[in-house]
């Protein structure tokens, strides 16, 4: 049904509720006529190309979001504030931008996972390096809530992905982590000054460097062989643990990629017969943080598919061959019966998403999973009517993200960007009764979103004080279904 049959729809039923309207009052009734005109079912959801339109910032959110961070900005948190602030108001189109000053203080330290920062800073010919006695934390997906430091530390509660802004007077950086086991962890980033000194020790200077690029720094737990970014970059330096350059990688605490193209990119990281992928985003003139550490892990699900015409999904059965991890081959799922499934790693980075393929009759898609027990993914006909529903003429000029929802939610946020700028994307949101709504709710099951670009998502999901957070990725003919 296209737009104009929808609205001759609407048309008609107009005129039937007037028509209804007056032959009700001449009987002295009344009727509620929000309700009546509710009850008016589109049946489809035509699909268009959302522009980003020029909004410009709102200065009165940006004078309140500094404000709020007590003046505990970097350079580059500045702008990172700026970039929250449009990515913002893009998602949120049609709604009026309510700012509560939203931030936490205080009693975040009674929570499991408490963080620091260190900043790597050059000054007088020195490499100072010391830990910020007050930063703020802002969230990826949700720039009104601030995280303040107290006593030199943010806390974290276990298994929630943190990702966002971290950010003193001296020094940011983008992070992204999580957690099963109370620890301590402190991240590192590094100021202008110590970035120009980095420069000159591999030989290039400031103008060497674009500047639009990004910068990685990671921090590494486990000794490596090499380290490939499938980015380009201008310049790689070993770091030791005191800030200062060494020649040799195993004396490297960290290691800084520096004149990065922004975007996604992928970290390769090998280590005798072994490599592992590690997946993270690059923005332009700003820092990500990164840590590696190595850890055993186990993932075992059952794989069942949703029909079309089914309430509930159904066990399905491949090969083994089927189903491996996401740019391996040959690392593949062993099949332990019918239906069930389990990937062993002797080497996997800590805190990050399993990512695999699966290939089903002939289609191929990519899942994420952390704990996960189910898979779940769509049949053939089902997929169709996915396509179908959301007018996704050409999948494979089409980002396709299929969140499997654990929980019902109310709310949802997300952010999208390629590393440069901010990129519309379309939300729909599929409920328990099978039809499709532009806005999440309780009953929602699924939640799809739709692009047509590379870039970085990162979504907020609520429900009263319940709060889920993911950091995934978007990219042209890939289908990818996340398990949250």
């Amino acid at each position: 049904m296209n737009f104009r049959a929808i609205f001759n729809l609407i048309d008609i039923k107009k005129i039937i509720i007037i028509c209804y309207i007056i032959s009700l009052s001449a009987y002295g009734q009344t009727f509620d006529l929000l309700d009546e005109f509710s009850k008016i079912e589109i049946i489809n959801i035509p699909r268009v190309n959302l522009e980003i339109p020029d909004i410009g910032f709102i200065d009165e959110v940006y004078i309140d979001l500094k404000s709020e961070s007590n003046g505990v900005l970097s350079k580059n948190m500045d702008q990172t504030i700026q970039r929250e602030i449009l990515t913002q108001e893009v998602k949120t189109q049609s709604s009026s931008i309510k700012r509560a000053k939203n931030y936490v203080e205080g009693s975040k330290l009674e929570k499991d996972i408490i963080i620091g920062f260190k900043c790597f800073d050059f000054s007088d010919g020195k490499v100072l390096a010391s830990d910020q006695e007050q930063f703020d934390f802002i969230r990826a997906a949700d720039s009104t809530n601030i995280v303040k430091s107290e006593a030199k530390k943010i806390g974290f509660n276990k298994d929630e992905q943190v990702v966002g802004i971290i950010s003193s007077k001296l020094c940011s950086g983008n992070i992204k982590f999580r957690r099963s086991e109370e620890v301590l962890e402190k991240f590192s980033s590094f100021s202008d000054s110590y970035m120009n000194f980095l420069l000159k020790e591999s030989g290039q200077n400031d103008q060497d460097v674009k500047s639009d690029n990004g910068a990685i720094l990671l921090e590494l737990e486990n000794s490596f062989d090499r380290i490939d970014i499938d980015q380009e970059y201008q310049s790689q330096v070993y770091i030791d643990e005191n800030g200062e350059v060494t020649k040799q990688k195993d004396n490297a605490k960290y290691i800084a990629f520096l004149g990065v193209k922004p975007g996604n990119a992928l970290l390769t990281i090998k280590f005798g017969n072994e490599e592992i992928d590690l997946f993270t985003a690059v923005y332009s003139k700003e820092i990500t943080i990164e840590k590696l550490a190595l850890i055993k892990r186990s993932n075992q699900f059952t794989l069942l598919e949703k029909d079309l015409l089914t309430t509930n999904p159904t066990a399905i059965d491949l090969s083994e061959d089927d189903i491996w991890v996401l740019n391996f081959p040959r690392k593949k799922a062993y099949k332990k019966s019918n239906s069930m499934y389990e990937f062993n790693f002797i080497n996997f980075a800590e805190g990050e998403r399993l990512y695999f393929e699966l290939e089903k009759n002939s289609y191929k898609y990519i899942v994420g999973i952390d704990k996960a027990l189910t898979v779940e993914v769509p049949s053939d006909d089902m997929r169709d009517y996915i396509f179908s529903t959301l007018n996704i003429r050409n999948p494979k000029l089409s980002c396709i993200i299929q969140l499997n929802l654990n929980n019902p939610y109310g709310a949802m946020k997300y952010q999208v960007s390629n590393g440069y700028n901010y990129e519309p994307m379309e939300m729909f949101a599929l409920d328990s009764d099978g039809k499709f709504s532009s806005e999440i709710s309780d009953l929602t099951e699924k939640v799809f979103l739709i692009g047509n670009s590379t870039s970085a998502v990162d979504i907020k999901l609520s429900s009263g004080s319940t709060e889920s957070y993911l950091r995934t990725y978007c990219a042209p003919n890939v289908y990818l279904i996340e398990h949250l």
